[in-house]
């Protein structure tokens, strides 16, 4: 199931900036598969932010996969951290930094 938490942790990690705001999101998959997940985004009155999140992913089959991360920055530049928990135990952390060209 090492594809379930591969997928978790690119959709975890593959998003851009952040909206500053608190949220829920959930999408069921064509073939009965579901994610969801939360977030707690707060910024720091100097153009700066900090998240933080978590996800779940469901396969059609049951079998679970789920995703913590961190993201922090501003508009022009930030980091972001996720530690995957795959359906057997194994973990996978990820960290990624971006920079806006101008």
């Amino acid at each position: 199931m090492i594809r379930l938490a591969t997928l978790a942790c690119i959709l975890t990690l593959g998003a851009g900036l952040p909206a500053l705001a608190d949220g829920q999101w959930s999408w069921n998959g064509a073939n009965g598969g579901t994610a969801s997940g939360t977030r707690s985004c707060a910024g720091d009155g100097n153009g700066g932010y900090a998240c933080s999140g978590q996800s779940t992913y469901v396969g059609p089959n049951g079998r679970t996969a789920g995703t913590d991360w961190t993201s922090t920055g501003t508009a022009s530049a930030g980091q972001r951290t996720g530690t995957t928990t795959g359906p057997n135990g194994q973990t996978r952390t990820r960290s990624f930094t971006w920079q806006r060209d101008n």
